[in-house]
């Protein structure tokens, strides 16, 4: 058998429920969360999958208990997401549905690497601008998060930006929606 992962505190999710009374003590408000979604490597900037919770947070359930955890001791979550790139062109949905459907492109048909990742998504794509706003409305609604964090956001095209902030406005006027900017 693999394993339990652990995350960054050395132990499960109970024992960073335990450490956030200390948090309150020292005034802390909110707590931020760098990406949570399932990575293919360590470094959770190389999203594989939008839906999907990395394990070394629970699943489902014990993030949505950490963060209830979290609101009961009035604090906010922001969540980092990463809709500028992918992990791997190769398996991306996208790209076995509709190869080159979701990337930026440069006139010689090479992918666009403004990312640094090798493989920018175009987020005027219907389907991409679908899913950025279907994951930020799962976590949203489901784990009633208080904000996101858009990574390299200058990388996302402002329509897409727009909508998403006035769909989670709609939901919480004090949606916190901000971004790393990316030139």
């Amino acid at each position: 058998t693999e394993p339990t992962p652990t995350n960054s505190f050395g132990g499960d999710l109970h024992g960073v429920i335990d450490k956030l009374d200390h948090l309150v003590e020292l005034g802390v408000t909110g707590i931020y969360f760098t990406p949570i979604f399932q990575a293919n490597t360590n470094h959770k900037y190389d999203t594989e999958d939008y839906l999907k919770i990395d394990p070394h947070f629970g699943d489902e359930k014990k993030f949505k208990e950490l963060i209830d955890t979290i609101h009961s001791l009035n604090m906010g979550v922001t969540l980092d997401v990463v809709f500028n790139h992918v992990y791997d062109v190769n398996t991306y949905p996208y790209s076995i549905l509709v190869p080159g459907y979701a990337y930026h492109t440069q006139d010689n048909g090479f992918l666009t690497n403004s990312s640094g990742c090798g493989n920018d998504l175009n987020t005027t794509k219907l389907m991409v601008r679908r899913l950025i706003l279907d994951c930020l409305m799962y976590f949203k609604k489901e784990f009633k998060v208080d904000g996101f964090r858009f990574d390299l956001m200058d990388l996302l095209d402002i329509d897409t930006l727009n909508i998403a902030k006035d769909r989670l406005l709609e939901i919480d006027e004090d949606n916190i929606v901000y971004g790393e900017g990316w030139n």
